[in-house]
């Protein structure tokens, strides 16, 4: 029988979510099964998340000493504070418009995850009918640079070709293909694709309208670091320009920093004297946010049918409310009562006025919730659900 005296048990670490992260999401950084964990932020979990740019490693107790991980850098970039936001009370059926405070501000309708419904500090809601919330973050952003490489004009020395052969590049990092300049012998639909050559399949693809002559088409193709690759039609009858023999292209041609076109697939003496088809590349690093937390704001929708439809500009704000509601009573004037209720009804609070223009309503020893205000005048009555935090 043999016996190891002293096994290796050094832990190994796996990382979710990339070394290079948003402080607002963080990586998650996993060690191998052991009996206890001791990491180098004296955390004592199997897993971790990692908010602050550093290098960790975990140790473990292993049979004969202690074994610790092989570091791993993780780099965080930093979030922007979370915006300010006020919300707003709307009539049954109508918009809100909502602004925030930030740089680079996207709207969401979800508080986590989901689609974003805009960008911008001001932002305009469809029609509601019910109380909605919304949730707004601000974003750095990093990357987005713009870069031009290739041959910039065609040559006097080369023809509209048919030809099956093609630009040969490489992507030092991730990159996108905005668009590229074309000499085309006819107008029609171009299927335009990158293909990694080492395995021969399709990277980024797409169909385009270009005219007779000279043209830019968007390609917007995102493709990631690596190559060699291939950018051609997909057929073999792209009716466009191509340099040939004479026309003494000199590769490699950089990318700005991203990359660069290194030659063609034509086999033998001739592979670097022609240059197909894709003239004066506009590529672009890919745009990096780092957003946030989210701030939620809530649109109170009155209720259809107990608003009085004779005042013009009433509103209320904040909404959500910390210690007071300003109200805007427009086209209200005289005496006023203002009536707050709790969701079962209660009163509590209580108010009559004298108003013109604006008033307010201390709420800043409510409880946290939603609350339905009333305000009676000499005209009618008008109902709105408002918030408090």
């Amino acid at each position: 029988m043999n016996v190891i005296d002293n096994p290796d048990q050094t832990p190994m670490v796996t990382v979710t979510g990339g070394t290079s992260v948003c402080e607002t999401v963080g990586a998650v950084l996993t060690a191998s099964n052991a009996d206890a964990y001791v990491w180098s932020n004296e955390l004592t979990s199997q897993s971790i998340t990692v908010t602050v740019t550093g290098s960790y490693s975990v140790t473990i107790t292993g049979y004969c000493q202690d074994w610790t991980s092989t570091p791993i850098s993780i780099e965080v970039a930093d979030a922007p504070e979370a915006p300010t936001a006020n919300g707003a009370s709307i009539e049954y059926g109508t918009t809100a418009n909502l602004n925030a405070t930030g740089t680079n501000v996207v709207w969401y309708d979800v508080a986590t995850g989901g689609t974003e419904l805009a960008t911008g500090n001001n932002w305009t809601t469809p029609t509601l009918f019910t109380t909605t919330s919304y949730w707004c973050a601000d974003q750095n952003q990093s990357g987005g640079e713009t870069f031009y490489g290739g041959r910039t004009d065609q040559s006097t020395s080369g023809e509209i070709s048919n030809s099956g052969f093609y630009l040969l590049f490489n992507a030092t990092e991730d990159m996108v293909i905005k668009s590229v300049k074309v000499y085309a012998g006819s107008a029609g639909v171009r299927d335009i694709e990158v293909v990694d050559e080492s395995n021969g399949t399709t990277v980024a693809a797409g169909s385009f309208n270009v005219p007779a002559g000279e043209s830019r088409i968007d390609l917007n193709f995102s493709v990631p670091a690596g190559g060699p690759y291939g950018l051609h039609p997909t057929n073999n009858q792209p009716d466009m320009w191509r340099d040939g023999l004479g026309s003494n292209p000199t590769y490699p041609y950089a990318l700005g920093d991203l990359g660069s076109i290194t030659g063609t697939n034509v086999q033998g003496g001739n592979s670097a004297a022609y240059y197909y088809f894709f003239y004066d590349w506009e590529v672009q690093r890919p745009l990096d946010a780092c957003q946030s937390v989210r701030t939620e704001v809530v649109v109170q929708v009155a209720p259809q049918g107990i608003n009085d439809g004779s005042v013009q500009g009433f509103a209320i704000y904040p909404v959500p409310a910390n210690t007071s509601l300003t109200i805007d009573f427009g086209t209200i004037n005289g005496e006023v009562d203002m009536d707050l209720m709790d969701l079962t009804g209660r009163l509590v609070r209580a108010q009559h006025a004298t108003v013109n223009g604006k008033g307010t309503l201390d709420v800043s020893d409510l409880a946290r919730g939603e609350y339905t205000l009333r305000v009676r005048h000499d005209n009618g009555l008008i109902v709105r659900r408002v918030v408090v935090r």
